[in-house]
């Protein structure tokens, strides 16, 4: 199973913030592209950031990093 299988991302806009959805396991393997969504999630100057992580069924320290 690749990395991508494992975790899925999405970014929606709202007015003034940007929600960044995050699905299924955040590990070593994977932090890659947590970290490439959240730079995504970020390329636009917003006020805020809402990271939804309430689908995500393992959270590793490579998580935290990020």
């Amino acid at each position: 199973m690749s990395p991508e299988d494992l975790l899925v991302t999405s970014i929606e806009h709202r007015i003034g913030v940007v929600v960044l959805r995050v699905e299924g396991e955040v590990d070593l393997s994977t932090a890659s592209i947590f970290q490439a969504a959240a730079t995504d999630a970020l390329e636009h100057e917003v006020p805020a950031l809402i990271i939804d992580l309430s689908a995500v069924t393992f959270f590793a320290s490579a998580g935290l990093q990020v």
